[in-house]
């Protein structure tokens, strides 16, 4: 269980990140009052999770990554840290946007629809694999690049997923989307648990699988 001390020390990362983490809640907060629907309000918690949880990785620098290499544990429990330390601020970032959506629905009076909460559901599985691939992409990548590069790798899958999700979520709401699109909108509608249930599957086997891949990669770096 050495995975779970370090992912406490990636924690301790994002006091960097405190403004971040004080402003997403509270702009949730304040769309859902004016309107935003789930989807949104969902894509945008997991939109931030994405660019927040890659703090550690990138603030990392020679000499911490020199104490954390000295502590007991073995490459794999430090990958697996990490990637659940992204796990665990996923799933609290998905609960609070839940209780925000509920309590504020309940005040107005607006019911969820099955729609926004099937769809944001699958939109929190997608960014468990997009958040898997991103991380993966860094430790291919390595430490010591500029920090221009390594923005750019910690904003652009946020970027897509937030934007992809929401045009997809709205334009298959209305049925507005192009052809392509408005079929895989009504596709889902008409097999909503059977899609959830595979993407939850997907994101799954993904997540696990880029926590096998980023130890081979680390333990390689380590050999050369």
């Amino acid at each position: 269980m050495n995975w779970v001390k370090f992912m406490k020390t990636d924690f301790l990362f994002y006091r960097y990140q405190k403004v971040v983490m004080i402003v997403f809640p509270v702009f949730v907060i304040l769309m859902s009052i004016y309107s935003r629907d789930m989807i949104f309000i969902i894509s945008y918690l997991c939109f931030g999770v994405l660019i927040v949880s890659t703090t550690p990785y990138c603030l990392e620098n020679r000499n911490m990554s020199t104490f954390i290499q000295m502590l007991p544990g073995s490459d794999r429990e430090r990958v697996v840290g990490r990637y659940m330390c992204f796990g665990a601020m996923l799933l609290a970032a998905v609960a609070y946007g839940i209780i925000v959506v509920m309590v504020v629905s309940g005040i107005k009076g607006i019911p969820v629809t099955d729609y926004n909460i099937y769809f944001s559901a699958a939109a929190v599985a997608l960014s468990l694999i997009v958040g898997s691939v991103q991380f993966l992409i860094l430790y291919f990548a390595g430490r010591g690049k500029s920090t221009q590069w390594m923005n750019i790798l910690r904003m652009i899958p946020g970027f897509i997923f937030f934007f992809l999700i929401n045009y997809i979520g709205e334009k298959g709401r209305v049925g507005q989307a192009e052809s392509s699109i408005l079929w895989l909108t009504d596709f889902f509608v008409q097999n909503k648990f059977i899609c959830l249930i595979s993407m939850s599957a997907a994101a799954l086997l993904i997540f696990a699988g880029c926590i096998l891949v980023s130890v081979k990669v680390v333990r390689n770096r380590d050999v050369i």
